[in-house]
């Protein structure tokens, strides 16, 4: 079956060639996006986290715990931290706001010690932990004794590798430098600094205040702590921002130089986030601006010693995510894009998410639920999702998409099977469209297409029955 699928992909590009050219003229941009420029999963996980339903049978996250050790692989850990102190308008992750009081982090803590003792207890002993991942919320909402504490939790029910990563993300105005001291000695190499724009106007819209020369001493003294890697996560599509102001925020960016840039475009959810409501929906960029300042960006970037990695990443060249790229060893989940991927992570905390042995598990998103949970002697997970042969085959085929910019015939035919016959002509499209190249492999995504990647990745999802022609457009591109 597969080598047929293959000849019959020859034979459709074989009649494509004969009969079509390829783009011929600039693409209509308003044409597209109002094409493509529909609703989209992130593709963090396939399938997408919307599919999943129903808590998973009782002792599947146990059972599934002890095969990953019995195949002897390691995990990566993630533990989410879900406090903030403030609101940010924009935000679409779970998060309590809470005031800065020991009693909420001390609570925490402790919960997180108990889920981790019942998996180890339960599991006989947990994974080692190939890397751990602090996100939130803000893990430096914590104190120090309570970052110190954590850590002592985790080390207490698990063995780390002899290379393991310690990672984090914060928010700059809520870290300080004994803090970012203290996580150096713990063990912690890299850090990710919520920025999203360095413009006031749009800080002010979006409920953020961290001034550049804030932002420059946090970075210096990353620098001089001895963290490897600083890392910046920016935002477009917020309120008040243009490609000249976004342009400016990227040149202050580049003048502090960090190893790692995320430019990710704003996700405006408010049916399922309602505080951002409180967003102007009036001071948005257009759909046509937001491509603009993705490219503007993008030439930023690249032409100031950053190559970029996967559809919204920018790394310095010799930067681990950056070679991993080159060499075509992205992997990409709820944790970003990730240069030295393992198949399995353990997610702790609230609304923290696991994938063990081909099955996605997330906890309940809710620190009320989730406590009560852990209170009762169980896990509170509250929806599951095993992955079938199929599912594999897709989730590898969109990871390529998303990680490499490629399609590859052979994954291609894989994946789909008969349907290629149908997906074929829709890829077709996109190449006449300029979004999409054909080379001799399969296909490549354009500079251009870089903005429909999501887009690209739908007409590759099993379970979006629609094509992006049927899709209404919105009023931004890609965003759910």
């Amino acid at each position: 079956m597969y080598h047929s699928i293959i000849i019959l992909i020859d034979r459709l590009v074989h009649n494509r060639t004969n009969s079509t050219n390829d783009v011929g003229g600039e693409p209509d941009l308003d044409e597209l996006i109002e094409r493509h420029g529909g609703p989209a999963p992130r593709y963090v996980a396939y399938p997408s986290p919307s599919l999943w339903r129903d808590p998973p049978p009782s002792g599947e996250h146990v059972r599934r715990l002890r095969t990953v050790l019995k195949k002897a692989e390691p995990v990566a850990l993630y533990v989410h931290v879900p406090f903030c102190q403030r609101l940010c308008h924009f935000c679409s992750c779970y998060t309590e706001i809470r005031r800065h009081l020991p009693a909420h982090g001390n609570d925490y803590v402790s919960h997180v010690k108990i889920e981790l003792e019942r998996l180890r207890v339960c599991a006989g002993k947990l994974p080692r932990i190939f890397s751990l991942h602090l996100g939130g919320g803000t893990p430096t909402f914590l104190s120090e004794k309570q970052l110190v504490d954590l850590l002592k939790a985790i080390r207490a029910n698990a063995e780390f590798c002899p290379s393991a990563e310690f990672s984090l993300e914060t928010n700059p105005e809520l870290v300080t430098p004994s803090q970012l001291r203290l996580l150096w000695e713990l063990g912690f190499s890299r850090i990710s600094l919520g920025v999203q724009d360095l413009n006031p106007n749009v800080q002010w819209a979006i409920n953020r205040f961290h001034p550049y020369h804030k932002i420059k001493d946090i970075v210096t003294l990353c620098r001089d702590t001895g963290f490897d890697s600083v890392n910046f996560d920016l935002v477009y599509g917020l309120p008040k921002q243009t490609m000249t102001s976004f342009s400016r925020t990227v040149e202050k960016v580049l003048e502090l130089g960090p190893d790692r840039v995320a430019l990710y475009h704003f996700a405006y959810l408010p049916n399922k986030k309602p505080h951002q409501r409180i967003l102007d929906k009036s001071a948005f960029p257009t759909p046509k601006e937001n491509i603009h300042i993705f490219q503007a960006a993008t030439a930023l970037f690249e032409s100031n010693g950053y190559e970029s990695v996967g559809m919204d990443h920018f790394a310095k060249t010799d930067d681990p995510l950056a070679r991993a790229s080159r060499k075509h060893r992205l992997k990409r989940s709820f944790m970003g894009y990730e240069p030295n991927p393992v198949p399995n992570f353990l997610g702790v905390g609230p609304s923290a998410i696991s994938f063990l042995d081909g099955a996605y598990l997330r906890n309940v998103p809710s620190l009320h639920a989730w406590r009560h949970a852990i209170d009762g002697g169980r896990f509170g997970q509250d929806l599951w999702r095993e992955l079938t042969p199929e599912d594999y085959s897709r989730h590898n085929l969109i990871n390529d998409l998303l990680c490499n910019l490629e399609i590859r015939n052979r994954s291609f035919a894989r994946a789909l099977g008969p349907q290629v016959q149908r997906i074929f002509p829709i890829l077709e499209e996109f190449v006449s469209e300029g979004i999409l190249r054909r080379n001799r492999k399969g296909w490549e995504v354009t500079k251009l297409g870089r903005t429909f990647v999501r887009a690209i990745a739908k007409t590759l999802d099993a379970y979006q029955i629609e094509t992006p022609k049927k899709t209404q457009p919105l009023s931004s591109v890609n965003q759910a």
